[in-house]
């Protein structure tokens, strides 16, 4: 079982990017200049980490990646970084009273391993998705895109 205590604090980290975003972009729109520029930057970062926050949080919780995105997006995500965030917050259920801790310990890793293996794959085929449907707009915009599907 997933901990509770790991997806709330992976899901108050989206939340606060979220807001971090929203005021970045606020305050860059009264700004001018140079000062509107990086304020706009930083925009830009903070969503894609509140993005790359919300994919590790789907895969953790076991939610198809179809629901969370749009396969329609522009940009691509950064693979490690959202295999990072699984890694670190991902947690298994707890010891028995029967089992040993060199046997939890064992079996630990062995839920993780199996589970990293299962989001790797799962966010490699939902990046070729993100990456092909990228290309199509970049090339021939929203109609090749609606000629390909």
């Amino acid at each position: 079982m997933i901990s509770k205590l790991n997806t709330l604090h992976l899901k108050s980290a989206i939340v606060g990017l979220a807001a971090q975003g929203r005021h970045l972009r606020n305050t860059a729109r009264k700004a001018k200049g140079l000062l509107r520029h990086n304020l706009k930057g930083r925009a830009s970062w903070v969503g894609d980490e509140a993005r790359d926050h919300l994919l590790a949080y789907a895969l953790v919780r076991g939610r198809p990646l179809e629901g969370v995105e749009s396969p329609k997006t522009r940009t691509v995500f950064d693979k490690e970084t959202v295999l990072r965030l699984c890694e670190r917050f991902y947690t298994e259920s707890s010891k028995t009273e029967d089992e040993t801790w060199n046997d939890f310990y064992a079996r630990k890793r062995a839920e993780k391993e199996a589970f990293l293996a299962d989001a790797k794959e799962k966010l490699d085929a939902w990046y070729s998705v993100c990456r092909k449907n990228a290309d199509l707009l970049a090339s021939g915009g929203l109609a090749a895109l609606k000629e390909a599907a």
